[in-house]
């Protein structure tokens, strides 16, 4: 899809939400929301009565300034070379097996030979392929067998085209932990964790965190754009509060946020439940950041396993709807005086 293409339709979704906005407030009220940087959907995902506009990290700010806290993002922005630097740095994420070309996996250690998709699934059951420089759960594969057939995305109707799959990054698929397999079990169900640095002493901070599921919608991906649902996760505790349905993704364009405790697809009880492990993966949280010194702001995607947890990709330039739906990140006087003394977010800004 070309910049205009993408720009066009943008532009259609934006006019569309703010269109129905205007059932409930004015085009005044809509202009306000333009006029502070932020975009039509985030006037429903947003508190802006309670917080105001100062409390909330602008879309426009986002996406304009606070790259400046990153440096070579693209070493995070491309998924082979983010899997290759967390591995040498000792983070626990998914092993790579290969790159796809031609129709084959194209191995990353100098043991293994050039081998078939098919081949590689036989040994591994699962498999998980995925863009390099893909985003919002776009492009990506859940695929394994299943009473000899192969399934890709929970389907033996869709087929799975080698040839068509060049450049595409083959990992290991990740069994999630029963606590989050219970709540929605065709999903890998993950972790938003963000994290910051300190102004002045550089130390690494989660400042939020938001945890995705699956739903009937959204398919083998848990992303809020593609229909999965997202909770807060208290950062002190790792206990979940309630689950929110958000408008252009599982609800349609226009709705209301929609809250509940439990899963609407499952039934299972969200809010409440603990994430295990959650002290051990804010550490490695840290741990990480202290590592890789030239980034100040990223997403961590953590899947919760059995006996222990992955950190699947970093995002070093995420999007936030889910977590400022949950907490207006500049309420937090560590990022807002970070974001101050960068130049982000205004000092008068309150």
């Amino acid at each position: 899809m070309s910049e205009g293409v993408r720009l066009a339709k943008r532009l259609r979704v934006e006019v569309q939400e703010a269109r129905a906005n205007t059932r409930t407030s004015s085009w005044w009220d809509q202009v306000d929301v333009w006029r502070h940087g932020f975009v039509a959907r985030q006037a429903r995902l947003f508190d802006f009565e309670q917080f105001g506009f100062s409390g909330y990290l602008s879309e426009y700010a986002r996406k304009r300034r606070v790259h400046r806290l990153n440096r070579n993002a693209g070493v995070l922005g491309d998924k082979l070379v983010a899997g290759l630097v967390l591995e040498a740095i000792g983070t626990p994420t998914p092993a790579i097996f290969g790159v796809m070309e031609a129709g084959q996996v194209v191995p990353l250690d100098r043991a293994s030979e050039r081998t078939d998709l098919e081949s590689l699934l036989r040994r591994h059951d699962r498999l998980v392929v995925k863009p390099r420089d893909g985003s919002h759960g776009h492009g990506v594969l859940m695929v394994e067998r299943r009473d000899g057939a192969t399934v890709v995305n929970g389907s033996t109707a869709t087929p799975l085209r080698p040839e068509r799959l060049d450049r595409m990054l083959v990992s290991e698929f990740v069994e999630q932990h029963e606590y989050a397999r219970s709540i929605y079990p065709h999903a890998t169900n993950t972790i938003r964790v963000m994290s910051l640095r300190e102004h002045g002493s550089g130390r690494p901070f989660v400042v939020a965190a938001h945890h995705r599921f699956g739903t009937r919608s959204s398919g083998a991906v848990d992303n809020t754009g593609a229909g999965g649902l997202t909770a807060d996760v208290d950062v002190a505790t790792g206990a979940l509060g309630r689950l929110a349905a958000l408008p252009g993704g599982y609800l349609p364009v226009g709705a209301r946020v929609r809250w509940s405790d439990d899963h609407p697809d499952t039934g299972a009880r969200v809010t409440g439940t603990v994430v295990p492990r959650w002290p051990e993966i804010i550490a490695e949280i840290k741990r990480t950041m202290s590592r890789l010194p030239d980034f100040g702001w990223v997403g961590w995607d953590v899947a919760v396993t059995a006996d222990g947890f992955k950190i699947i990709e970093g995002n070093p330039g995420p999007d936030i709807h889910g977590l400022q739906l949950h907490q207006p990140l500049l309420r937090d006087t560590r990022v807002r005086t970070l974001f101050e003394a960068r130049g982000i977010v205004s000092a008068g800004r309150r």
